[in-house]
């Protein structure tokens, strides 16, 4: 399945704000790792959109498939997509 935390930082450390997690679809399950981690952060983005559009924030992730994404200058499919999805974003 999929997990994110919202958290905001309360000036003693970060305090959760929200919880969310999905089951990965059966289309999901045969995807690579390194698809369902950078799924994982443009699901929660979306989800939290709310609570974060407009305001800069802080993406962690111990993913470095992520990173790499983030970084690639061509993508195709559903990848290029996603790459747009997360440009609405200040992180």
């Amino acid at each position: 399945g999929l997990g994110a935390v919202l958290s905001q930082d309360a000036g003693e450390g970060h305090r959760p704000v929200s919880f969310i997690s999905r089951k990965l679809s059966d289309a999901d399950t045969r995807d690579h790792a390194n698809e369902l981690e950078y799924l994982a952060v443009v699901w929660a983005l979306k989800k939290f959109r709310f609570y974060i559009y407009g305001r800069h924030f802080i993406v962690k992730t111990d993913s470095s498939s992520v990173k790499w994404m983030m970084g690639k200058k061509e993508l195709k499919g559903k990848f290029s997509r996603w790459v747009l999805d997360l440009q609405k974003f200040d992180f």
